[in-house]
């Protein structure tokens, strides 16, 4: 197979191309420029990328590393010739599984090449799984030792084996070895399940014997039980027989009964004749009763009541006048007292007057000179002034004693209250009758409103029951309802008296005596329970025989079970030919192949040997390779064998490299040989003889050189 271009949205690769040519290409660029990412996109062009990869140890997985760095699906194509045809390889991202969508078609014509797909490309193509191309054709700086791989030692062994990688000696065996698990293996082998087969059928033949005793059980104890309800039924037909005599009594009993609750119906028919409904009387009782509560609390509402209020006796003054008159009394005999303390009579001046007058006439005569009549007059006013200073004096006492009389009268009245307080007592009469007066209004209220209640329910009372006591209406009216109740009561027993006797009378029938001599003497529901449980007893029997009977039908017929007994055994003595000669195949094959096998390191060893003395100039001439792909060499000077890691870092990759492209012309010869900076610690040397070794290999296959390194660049050129 020879790839001439890779175009590539791959990890940091951008829809970027490398183009190739057939036979050696070194593409030589420095680090991070993506060398690596270009052999990772090789490989996953051929066999994909493995989805279910997770990251382990810090390594991410290729599906998450070489995600496009710019976001887009990752996608490539490559241009390929395989077998003489121009190919295109393509894939590109599906849902969420990169790389999962692919095509292959012809280039020029874009005709589809449909024994390429998804799955089997890489080995289509290179002849090789993945593993086996990674420890063969693959070679990276990284990984340069061949690690041990199942499919790598099966194809190197087919190969030493049979001269052909694709050979059937490991085949063969595992073929054998599948044939004799077939045969004998513990649970899925062909002569396991024949001797199981075998003892299943003679297991089902015992049984079977064992099923027909148990069903000539089960039948037996189905005759017996056949018998014993056979009594059974004779006893319950001797038991009705006699009970049919005391069902008859019953009836007539029951007739009777009902006969009597007729008559009580009738006479409580007659004496409800005249009552008005239950529910009218239901309701006067209601009505009643509610009269009767609400009589009771007026009754205990007027016990309540408190006593008429007690008239304030008045003090004498103020007897038979009303407040305010008592009051205005009080004030004015206050007044009248206060002015008869306060006042002192005076003589009256209307007693001097004459007698002035007289003696202002004798002046006047004097004055005019008249002597005697004005002498005259003049005594005779004298005269008169006296007389009339007595009189009024006398007048003023007589006054003064009228004054002390009155003032006398009114404390005598108002005793034994001063005078200053008379107009207060009189107040507080006041007060007091007011207060009076007002608890007489509340009191003659509360009580005239008690007394029109009480009359309006007397007034209903009478409504319902004239002037009969309210306690004799209800007991009245309780004993009407009383007699209603009763004529339900009778008319429910007289129902369901009749409906007895016209049950029994129903269900009366002729019954004949029993056909047998009955000597049993349970019970009717004694007889009943045994007969119910003979019959699950018979169900159940029936249920066993049924199912040994059914148990029997699945283990099939004893002549039929013993002809397929004589064929398995008959088949079992053959697989045990047929065990013995896989065995024997198995021993001679195994035998055979680890003679030949012997010759297997020595091959790859052969080639790998001649391949790592050339790339060190003859220096190490000797070279093993166990099964496990240990290595030991040996230079010329080194009488015994070291470890492969024995040598310096360079010779270890050139032995590794030797080992490589040994496996890779064995296993590989037309895939392309891909190194990845696999030659960085190479001397300038070994690394001409490297290049030179490489350029042989060209000539039969493409190989594609990545480096860093300019030397490898420069040694090729022309």
């Amino acid at each position: 197979m020879i790839i001439h271009a890779m175009t590539a949205s791959f990890g940091k690769l951008q829809n970027e191309t490398l183009t190739l040519k057939p036979g050696l290409n070194v593409i030589h660029a420095p680090n991070e420029w993506g060398k690596s990412t270009w052999c990772a996109f090789l490989l996953a062009m051929l066999y994909g990328i493995d989805t279910s990869a997770r990251a382990s140890r810090g390594v991410l997985p290729d599906k998450t590393r070489y995600a496009p760095w710019s976001g887009v699906p990752m996608s490539g194509r490559m241009d390929i010739t395989w077998q003489g045809r121009d190919i295109t390889l393509e894939r590109s991202t599906k849902g969420r599984i990169p790389m999962g969508q692919f095509a292959a078609y012809e280039t020029q014509s874009h005709l589809p090449v449909p024994e390429l797909t998804a799955e089997n490309c890489g080995l289509k193509l290179l002849g090789v799984e993945r593993s086996v191309f990674l420890r063969a054709g693959f070679l990276r700086f990284s990984d340069l030792p061949v690690t041990a791989d199942e499919t790598l030692r099966q194809r190197l062994n087919a190969l030493v084996t049979t001269g052909d990688e694709s050979g059937d000696a490991e085949t063969l065996s595992q073929k054998l070895k599948a044939l004799k698990n077939a045969c004998r293996h513990n649970t899925t082998g062909q002569l396991p399940q024949a001797e199981a087969e075998a003892m299943r059928i003679q297991r089902a033949l015992e049984e079977l014997e064992g099923l027909g005793r148990q069903i000539d059980t089960v039948r037996k104890q189905q005759q017996e039980l056949c018998e014993q309800e056979k009594l059974l039924l004779n006893h319950r037909e001797a038991l009705a027989f006699e009970a049919s005599r005391e069902y008859r009594q019953q009836l007539s009993a029951a007739q009777a009964k009902a006969d009597l609750y007729e008559e009580q119906l009738k006479a409580l028919k007659e004496a409800c004749g005249e009552l008005p409904p239950a529910e009218e009387l239901e309701k006067t009782l209601s009505q009643a009763q509610r009269l009767q509560e609400a009589w009771e609390g007026l009754q205990s509402q007027a016990q309540l009541l408190p006593p008429p209020p007690s008239q304030p006796v008045p003090p004498i003054p103020f007897r038979s006048l009303t407040g305010e008159e008592a009051i205005l009394r009080a004030e004015e005999d206050a007044a009248a007292y206060s002015r008869l303390e306060s006042s002192q009579p005076t003589p009256s001046r209307g007693y001097l007057l004459p007698g002035a007058g007289i003696i202002l006439l004798g002046v006047v005569l004097l004055a005019l000179q008249q002597w005697i009549l004005g002498g005259v007059a003049a005594l005779l006013g004298l005269a008169s002034l006296a007389g009339g200073f007595y009189l009024a004096k006398a007048k003023a006492q007589k006054i003064q004693q009228e004054h002390k009389k009155k003032a006398e009268d009114f404390l005598s009245r108002y005793a034994p209250l001063a005078p200053g307080v008379w107009t207060d007592a009189a107040r507080d009469y006041s007060r007091k009758l007011e207060a009076y007066e007002a608890a007489l209004t509340t009191s003659v209220a509360a009580r005239q409103e008690l007394q029109e209640e009480m009359g309006q329910i007397q007034n209903k009372i009478r409504e319902i029951g004239g002037n009969q006591p309210l306690s004799g209406i209800i007991r009245s009216l309780q004993g009407d309802l009383q007699l209603h109740r009763d004529l339900e009561e009778a008319r429910k027993r007289w129902d369901a008296a009749r409906e007895t006797a016209e049950t029994l009378r129903k269900a009366q029938k002729e019954v004949p005596p029993p056909q047998m001599p009955d000597s049993l003497t349970y019970s009717e529901a004694q007889t009943r329970q045994l007969l119910e449980g003979l019959e699950i007893k018979k169900h159940q029997a029936q249920l066993n025989l049924g199912n040994l009977q059914g148990r029997m039908a699945a283990l099939g017929q004893p002549e039929e079970l013993e002809r397929q007994k004589a064929q398995v055994e008959g088949r079992i003595a053959l697989l045990k030919d047929w065990q013995a000669a896989l065995e024997l195949s198995l021993t001679t094959l195994e035998a055979a192949k680890q003679e030949l096998q012997r010759r297997f390191a020595p091959q790859i060893s052969r080639r790998a040997q001649e391949l790592f003395s050339r790339l060190t100039g003859g220096r190490y001439n000797r070279l093993t390779l166990g099964t496990d792909f240990g290595l030991q060499v040996a230079a010329q000077e080194d009488v015994t064998l070291h470890s492969a890691q024995y040598p310096s870092d360079g010779t270890v990759d050139q032995l590794y490299l030797s080992l490589r492209l040994a496996v890779a012309e064995a296993l590989t010869p037309e895939a392309p040989l891909i190194l990845d900076d696999a030659l960085v610690r190479f001397d300038d040397a070994r690394l001409k003889i490297t290049l030179e070794v490489l350029g042989q290999e060209a000539k039969e296959k493409q190989v594609l050189l990545f480096t860093c390194q300019r030397r490898e660049e420069n040694y090729v050129k022309p």
